[in-house]
C-alpha cells in the first residue's frame, strides 16, 4: 500500500526516533527504504540491525556523497512498487496513526490524488502522500545540482545544492493530480544541522535563503513548470495553470 522513502546521512543521533515511530505504525502494510548518502557515523548498521529483525526495510547507499535529498529521493521512487509513496526526512517525528489514518482517507475515497497536511500545493513535502502512478506518467522527479547548473554559473552556484527540490516537486505533482485531500498534521519537521544537505563549508548557506540567487531559483522553477505543462496539457490547461505561476 506504501513506500516510505527515508534520505539519510549522519543520522545515528536521530535513529532510534525514527526506529520507533516507524514500528510503532499501528497500520503494518508499507515498505520503507532507506537511501544512505555516504555517512560517516553509524547510520548504516544500525539501518541493517533494522532489516535483520523486520523485512519491510531496506537499505541502499550512494556511491559519493552528493549533499542532497533529491537524489536519494529520485531512486527511491524507481524503487517503489506501491502505489502510494511518502517522503520521510531521518529526523522527522510522525504519529503512530499516519498510515492508518491515510489508508482509512484513501479507501473512503479511491478516486484521490494525494493527501497533504496543508493546502497540498505550494508547501514542502512533508506530510504529503503521493501516487506513484502520477509520478511515472509524468516523469516527476526531484531537482537535482545538474539541473539548475545550466541556468546558474559555477561562479555563483553552489553545485552540491538542490534549490527548493520540495516546493518544485509539489507544485509539478499537483499540477497534474486532480481530487486531494487534506490529513491531520502527522509528520513534525526537525531541523538536523548535520542532515544530507548540510555542507561541509558551515560558511555557505542554502540557495533560497540568498538574496541575490532567490531570483535564479524561482525563476527556474516557473521554467521548468511551464515546460511540464505544455508537454502534458492542453492549452486551455496551460493558459490557466500559467497564470498561476508565472
Amino acid at each position: 500500500m506504501f513506500t516510505l522513502i527515508v534520505p539519510t546521512y549522519n543520522s545515528e543521533l536521530y535513529f532510534n526516533n525514527l526506529k520507533n515511530d516507524l514500528l510503532s505504525q499501528t497500520y503494518k502494510d508499507f515498505k520503507c527504504i532507506f537511501i544512505d548518502d555516504c555517512s560517516t557515523d553509524n547510520t548504516i548498521k544500525l539501518i541493517n540491525d533494522l532489516i535483520s529483525i523486520d523485512n519491510r526495510f531496506t537499505v541502499l547507499s550512494s556511491s559519493k556523497n552528493t549533499g542532497s535529498p533529491s537524489y536519494a529521493r529520485n531512486l527511491g521512487i524507481k524503487l517503489a512498487d506501491t502505489e502510494w509513496i511518502i517522503f520521510i526526512d531521518d529526523d522527522d517525528r510522525f504519529d503512530c496513526s499516519l498510515l492508518q489514518d491515510a489508508y482509512n482517507i484513501i479507501t473512503s475515497n479511491p478516486n484521490i490524488s494525494g493527501l497533504s497536511q496543508s493546502d497540498g500545493y505550494h508547501k514542502t513535502i512533508h506530510g504529503h502522500f503521493y501516487r506513484k502512478s502520477i509520478i511515472d506518467k509524468y516523469n516527476i522527479m526531484f531537482p537535482t545540482a545538474d539541473d539548475y547548473s545550466s541556468m546558474i554559473t559555477s561562479e555563483v552556484y553552489p553545485s552540491r545544492y538542490a534549490i527548493l527540490e520540495d516546493l518544485y516537486f509539489t507544485q509539478i505533482y499537483y499540477s497534474f493530480a486532480g481530487y486531494s485531500e487534506e490529513i491531520k498534521n502527522h509528520v513534525h519537521h526537525i531541523v538536523n544541522k548535520d542532515s544530507i544537505t548540510k555542507l561541509n563549508n558551515s560558511k555557505q548557506i542554502p540557495i533560497y535563503f540568498r538574496p541575490e540567487l532567490r531570483k535564479f531559483s524561482d525563476k527556474w522553477i516557473k521554467y521548468q513548470i511551464a515546460n511540464y505543462l505544455y508537454k502534458y496539457t492542453d492549452e486551455f490547461k496551460v493558459t490557466k495553470k500559467l497564470k498561476e505561476f508565472l
